[in-house]
């Protein structure tokens, strides 16, 4: 039968796939990057709530809605990661490096959050930007143990793909996607919200 549990894990499975070629192959001219993660979380979102839809055709229709939108809001957050990331590297074994060490790692820890549940909720709500980026911030301490799930299986994901890199051209980004959109998208249930985006 069709509509088996096994036809249903393939289609799930085959999908993950397909996105993560279509951004990679969207990921190629540097500008797009921004858009085409957008675009990967909102087929997502989609397929958790249409999953009959064609994700080629959405894929590519998300990318031209958010070219300008996604790059003007995601260049500089991107610039604050990067900024932060420096800070994580810093070598020695001091007490006052290492106490530097764990904070910048909580800080990058929390700010990754921060920018998977902005993601997720932009693709999902009907948020102006303030509201977007308050909701989004206060939504990664709500049900803490969702959010320190989606960051173990990102990091099983990531670990898995560093010894398996046939993984990165496969799956890695997509998976990290559904996982992400996933968890973030319980929260939002789990608070009542309904202001589902189109």
């Amino acid at each position: 039968m069709i509509d088996s549990r096994f036809y249903k894990i393939l289609d799930e499975i085959t999908s993950i796939v397909i996105l993560q070629f279509l951004w990679m192959a969207a990921c190629l001219p540097v500008i797009t990057i921004i858009p085409s993660t957008v675009a990967l979380f909102a087929c997502i979102r989609g397929k958790f709530f249409r999953g009959s839809d064609s994700l080629i055709r959405r894929f590519f229709k998300e990318i031209k809605k958010e070219f300008w939108r996604s790059n003007l809001a995601g260049i500089p957050l991107i610039i604050i990661f990067i900024s932060l990331s420096q800070y994580y590297f810093i070598s020695g074994s001091s007490v006052l490096e290492l106490l530097v060490f764990a904070a910048v790692s909580m800080m990058l820890t929390i700010y990754i959050l921060f920018l998977l549940h902005l993601t997720a909720v932009h693709v999902h709500m009907t948020f102006n930007g303030k509201e977007l980026f308050k909701n989004s911030f206060l939504l990664v301490f709500f049900q803490p143990l969702k959010s320190i799930a989606v960051m173990l299986v990102i990091v099983c994901i990531l670990l898995l793909s560093f010894y398996l890199p046939i993984l990165f051209f496969l799956c890695t980004v997509s998976l990290i996607g559904y996982v992400s959109v996933y968890f973030i998208l319980s929260k939002l249930h789990g608070l009542k919200l309904n202001q589902e985006a189109d």
